[in-house]
């Protein structure tokens, strides 16, 4: 008799701490997600802001060099300069 009721009464203890434990589990499983989603989310956005800045640095070299080339007669490097000149010594 001892030994059913010992029985009886441990079974709900047991599947309680069972449930319990993988309660715990699951939750930390998804703390854990949702930290390195946010991660992401985060790394995400100051990848945009560093595309960002370089396209405005980038613009803003485009319309200094547009600029300059208004200033001062400038030719392309890659062009012959004529057929009787020679290149400076």
């Amino acid at each position: 008799m001892y030994v059913l009721l010992s029985l009886s009464i441990r079974s709900p203890w047991f599947s309680s701490f069972i449930f319990i434990s993988y309660l715990v589990c699951f939750l930390l499983t998804n703390i854990f997600v949702q930290k390195t989603m946010h991660q992401g989310v985060v790394r995400d956005m100051e990848r945009q802001r560093v595309k960002r800045e370089r396209e405005l640095d980038f613009d803003m070299q485009r319309q200094l060099e547009a600029e300059y080339k208004l200033e001062q007669n400038v030719h392309n490097s890659l062009e012959p300069l004529g057929n009787n000149s020679a290149p400076p010594k």
